[in-house]
């Protein structure tokens, strides 16, 4: 490929002076650097984590993305402190932290993990892989 899925996405983007939902920036990402469909069932993960991990793009919420550039400080910019002001009042997770980090612990050590409820896991039957590949499937759809 001549250009990067991600440096494609910032010219689409910039070209057309638009956000884009991602689904429709990876539509037209993948196209104009010829993708088979093989080839955006691959890649569409690596895409969004690169979307998101690179500070030129900005995710506008609704999983609208355009680029940093395009928007003031204020309007980009997040205020860590309250993100920590969130996550320190949600006392009613404390409970469940406390279980998650007892059944960890005892996974670790080789103990049988008390459960509340008898789920399957997903890897016996293959389910998740099909379900990975749906969940794929209908972020190209839309």
């Amino acid at each position: 490929m001549k250009n990067s899925m991600i440096d494609e996405a910032y010219e689409v983007i910039r070209s057309s002076g638009k956000v884009y939902p991602f689904n429709e920036l990876y539509q037209q990402v993948t196209q104009n650097l010829g993708m088979s469909e093989e080839e955006k069932m691959a890649h569409i993960g690596q895409f969004y984590t690169e979307l998101t991990m690179d500070g030129r793009f900005l995710n506008l919420g609704d999983n609208n993305w355009d680029l940093r550039e395009n928007h003031t400080y204020a309007r980009s910019h997040i205020d860590v402190n309250d993100v920590y002001s969130e996550v320190n009042s949600d006392e009613d997770s404390d409970e469940e932290d406390k279980q998650e980090e007892k059944a960890y612990d005892a996974e670790v050590e080789g103990k049988a993990v008390e459960s509340d409820d008898d789920e399957k896991d997903d890897d016996e039957d293959g389910s998740e892989g099909k379900l990975a590949d749906e969940d794929v499937k209908s972020l190209l759809e839309k």
